[in-house]
Order: C-alpha cells, then sequence, then structure tokens
C-alpha cells in the first residue's frame, strides 16, 4: 500500500503567482534604468508546463516586437562580447544622411561614404558602423531582487497544496 499526492497544482500556482510577480518588478525595473518601453508589450507568461519531473513557467520577450531587449540586457556593438560595431544600412530609402563633421568635400568615397550633398551639406552613406549601447541590465537584477519572494511563494503554494489535496491510498 502507499500513498499518492497530486501537487502539481500548488506548484503550478506558484509557478504563476511567482511569474505574474517577476514580470511586474522587471517592468518597474525597465522604467528605472530607461529601457524601450515596447518590451514590457512584448512581455508574456506562457502556462505552467511540466517537462520529465520538472515544473516550469516561461516568461516570454518577443524580439520582433522589442528588437532592443537583448542589447539593453546585454549590452551591444563594442559594449558586448563580440566588442565590435555593426553595419546599420537604411531599410527605405538607398542612403543615409546626416551632418558629421568627420567629414567634408576632401574626404574620398568609399564603399561606406559616397559624398557630401551639395543640397543639405549632409554626409550620405550606404551604411552606417554603429558602436552599440551599454547595458542596462533589467532582468539580472530582478532575478536578484524576488529570488526570495519567489522561493517563499513557491513553498507556501506547495505547503497549501499538501494540506488541502486527498491522498489517494492505492493497495
Amino acid at each position: 500500500m502507499f500513498s499518492k499526492f497530486n501537487l502539481n497544482e500548488g506548484i503550478r500556482a506558484g509557478l504563476w503567482e511567482s511569474a505574474v510577480l517577476f514580470t511586474q518588478k522587471m517592468f518597474g525595473k525597465i522604467h528605472e534604468v530607461d529601457a524601450p518601453k515596447n518590451i514590457i508589450n512584448a512581455t508574456s507568461i506562457g502556462a505552467p508546463s511540466r517537462q520529465g519531473q520538472s515544473e516550469y513557467i516561461d516568461i516570454i520577450i518577443d524580439l520582433e516586437q522589442a528588437p532592443a531587449a537583448r542589447a539593453f540586457e546585454l549590452g551591444s556593438g563594442i559594449h558586448s562580447d563580440s566588442g565590435e560595431t555593426y553595419e546599420i544600412h537604411p531599410k527605405n530609402v538607398s542612403h543615409l544622411a546626416f551632418m558629421w563633421d568627420k567629414v567634408d568635400a576632401s574626404t574620398p568615397p568609399g564603399r561606406k561614404f559616397r559624398g557630401i550633398s551639395n543640397e543639405t551639406g549632409k554626409a550620405i552613406f550606404t551604411y552606417v558602423d554603429h558602436p552599440g549601447v551599454k547595458s542596462r541590465p533589467y532582468i539580472k537584477p530582478t532575478m536578484k531582487d524576488t529570488k526570495d519572494e519567489i522561493v517563499k511563494i513557491i513553498g507556501t503554494q506547495f505547503t497549501f497544496s499538501m494540506k488541502t489535496h486527498k491522498v489517494e491510498i492505492i493497495e
């Protein structure tokens, strides 16, 4: 004879409550570090799930909706692990044009720099090398700030589940 507990409900309730807490705290951190606000709208919480013996819940940031989310968490360009600039090409026009004091009419044109506009005086480029952005983490600090509270939430829900679930005796 042995008894069987179904504790998944308590664990899943704890995971959901923890994910809601985490995202709320993360949204506050996004405001605090002045990261793009579209990260908030691009964030969703998945359903609690089970894989093997593990219960988990996904907190998802859709990088199509918030493409800068990763760069603000980890840094990009020269401020990232690669340490290199990255090219930015125009999307809806053939060239980029802006005032830039590093070039003038005597600067020879090349693959990137095309020349100076006679009409506007702006430098014309086929692409620019962007240095990237320094990281302004919002996920890792939220993990650190909520870790103890999340452990407490999941523990409380698990304990509640043990106290309130019926035990099935199998002979």
